[in-house]
């Protein structure tokens, strides 16, 4: 089954685990959706994140760079300016 993964990239360039993922019923609805992030994408060098389509057997299908601004719409969680580095 696929599912949208985001990652946040840091002031040092590096991507760290959010936690942030979501799945609808359908590989279609979740393609869709992330489909719908397309029209917010940024150049890789002005984005904070990146959203990831996965499949279902551990395989990023393709990445969306966004602002901060657009995660926030998004996801209506407020940005606290970092997260913790994966374990």
């Amino acid at each position: 089954m696929r599912y949208i993964g985001v990652m946040f990239i840091d002031g040092e360039g590096y991507a760290r685990q959010t936690g942030v993922c979501a799945e609808w019923d359908t590989n279609a609805e979740t393609t869709a959706a992330f489909e719908s992030l397309r029209p917010h994408s940024v150049p890789i060098n002005r984005a904070r994140f990146l959203v990831d389509l996965w499949d279902g057997e551990g395989h990023i299908i393709d990445t969306i760079p966004i602002l901060i601004e657009t995660y926030v719409r998004v996801t209506q969680e407020p940005f606290r300016g970092s997260f913790q580095r994966a374990a």
